[in-house]
């Protein structure tokens, strides 16, 4: 994949209605205060993004969104300490609906050891080889469509342990404020933590990982959990193969869902180097089987414009983007044309402009 799409994973799609809270404002003025003061310590960085997205069309959508980073390191000689705090200050309008959000879309403290590291507070966690059908996309909202991606993050702790032969180990515990949490089909309890962990192996045949969450379900005054167990393995043969799988059951029904997806990619040595990437997914819900099949292209242009185009199609869903984007300094511009239809009753088609600003 193209280095200039890899530096772009940082921004979301999704919007959520939230209460505005004036205080964390405040709060990140006084950590900027804090930080100026003591700059000539170790290392710091400041900085922000102001991204804008418009979509033509009776159910298109406009965003306008400032985030705001401070990042600091305080470096040991066998460990380290890092602070990182990322606002979320947007305004956004689809179809009849307009919100507003202002809090932190980030705010963790790091401690990090040779052999371990612990991250508490609210942190971005995603994880599998899948990259545009993704069965354990549990944490996070990134999707392939946006130019840009974008993911809040979920509040709780996560431990990370190294091996000596490469290994990691990962043990977490998170509550997540949306309603809905990642490809589940349940409700989330926000109000409950959910708890979990991650085997992720290194060996010369490939990376494989096994995963593992159990996550409280919102249902009235009852206790529910469903029970979640993930599977992934990649393999560089020249092209790129993995596999990535979820089983889930829902702690209510007992309905067992399975989710599964073979994906594969390979840059042809065609011009300046044309990228594919192609994903089958197979899913058994409730009952019925159904599949889907999603592709993405991505060519150069030159140093700082690409052509990426975007596919997705199942049986109930179906969605496209074609998008020309210029990269130049810290400025980044999208211009493309775009094709969803979600409900099979309601498809929409048009227009779309990106941009985005960092500074």
């Amino acid at each position: 994949m193209p280095s200039y799409y890899r530096l772009m994973v940082i921004e979301m799609r999704k919007q959520h209605r939230l209460k505005l809270n004036p205080s964390w404002s405040y709060s990140l003025v006084t950590m900027v205060l804090c930080i100026f003061q003591v700059r000539d310590a170790y290392g710091q960085s400041i900085g922000a993004d102001l991204f804008g997205r418009s979509q033509s069309g009776e159910q298109g959508a406009q965003v306008l969104r400032y985030t705001p980073r401070i990042e600091y390191s305080f470096p040991e000689e066998n460990d380290s300490w890092k602070v990182f705090a990322e606002g979320h200050l947007s305004y956004s309008i689809s179809g009849d609906d307009d919100q507003s959000i202002q809090e932190f879309n980030r705010l963790w403290l790091r401690y990090t050891q040779e052999e371990w590291s612990l991250r508490l507070g609210r942190q971005k966690v995603n994880f599998g080889p899948a990259r545009l059908i993704r069965p354990l996309q549990w944490f996070d909202q990134l999707d392939p469509t946006d130019l840009i991606p974008f993911t809040r993050g979920v509040n709780g702790i996560l431990a990370k342990f190294y091996t000596p032969s490469n290994h990691t180990i990962w043990l977490w515990s998170f509550r997540d404020e949306r309603v809905m949490a990642g490809n589940s089909v349940t409700q989330s309890d926000k109000d409950r933590f959910a708890s979990g962990g991650r085997l992720e192996i290194s060996h010369a045949t490939g990376e494989y990982g096994l995963s593992y969450l159990r996550r409280p379900i919102e249902l009235a005054d009852e206790e529910f959990y469903s029970q979640h167990v993930g599977f992934d393995a990649s393999w560089d043969l020249g092209f790129g193969l993995w596999v990535e799988a979820a089983h889930e059951e829902d702690g209510i029904f007992q309905d067992q869902i399975l989710n599964v997806v073979l994906g594969s990619d390979y840059t042809f040595d065609w011009g300046s180097g044309l990228y594919a990437s192609l994903e089958l997914n197979h899913r058994q819900m409730f009952g019925q089987d159904s599949d889907g099949i999603a592709g993405q292209i991505q060519y150069p242009l030159s140093f700082i414009e690409a052509v990426n185009a975007y596919g997705n199609w199942s049986e109930d869903a179906s969605q496209g983007l074609v998008e020309w984007s210029h990269t130049l300094d810290q400025y980044i511009w999208g211009l493309g044309v775009f094709y969803r239809d979600l409900s099979e009753r309601n498809p929409q088609a048009g227009l779309q402009v990106t941009g985005q600003w960092t500074h």
